[in-house]
């Protein structure tokens, strides 16, 4: 469990840093290809769950489709609505289509947890998956309608949905760790 839920840990890290030097230097589909690696390892071991099958084939479909962000810089997407309207549009389907992705690696833990017995951790996991999905939800819906927020609201209302972002992350992060210390021998 410690070495896939590792690959996790990395995979989701290339996905969250976005460092650029030109290119990204922690690609998305780099990302996508360590979760696919940890879901190929996992369906050898463990074949409890087809959401470890639908995780795998999305972190395929995702490695091809995330190719763009390579050179596409996310932190440029402030200017990017009133430049260039098709690349602003592709990160926005990408930010909506990685939340599918996560819906069904959140069902995965939950289907893991529920087969090591762990119900703190489904609880936490329950409690995190709601709260991640209402947050990002609601800043999705409310994001285009910023642009047209004056006054100094524009600044605190971004500054407020980047750093809920931000802490969710990093509750996303600790998660997949606590997943990390389950035991092997509680699935067979």
């Amino acid at each position: 469990m410690k070495r896939i839920f590792t690959k996790i840990l990395v995979g989701y890290l290339f996905l969250w840093l976005d460092i650029y030097l030109f290119v990204d230097l922690l690609p998305d589909p780099l990302g996508f290809y360590f979760i696919y690696s940890a879901m190929k390892d996992f369906m050898k071991k463990w074949n409890f769950s087809s959401k470890a099958r639908i995780v795998k084939n999305l972190a395929i479909l995702f490695m091809i489709l995330s190719l763009p962000t390579m050179f596409v810089s996310k932190i440029m997407e402030v200017h990017l609505p009133e430049t260039i309207p098709l690349t602003y549009g592709y990160l926005k389907l990408m930010d909506i289509i990685y939340l599918v992705f996560l819906f069904y690696l959140f069902h995965l833990l939950w289907d893991i947890a529920k087969a090591a017995d762990e119900d703190e951790l489904l609880k936490y996991t329950n409690r995190l998956f709601y709260v991640y999905f209402i947050a990002f939800f609601a800043i999705y819906i409310a994001e285009p309608f910023l642009w047209n927020v004056h006054d100094g609201w524009f600044e605190k209302l971004f500054i407020a949905f980047s750093l809920s972002a931000f802490i969710l992350q990093i509750l996303f992060l600790l998660l997949i760790n606590n997943y990390r210390n389950l035991y092997d021998g509680r699935f067979g």
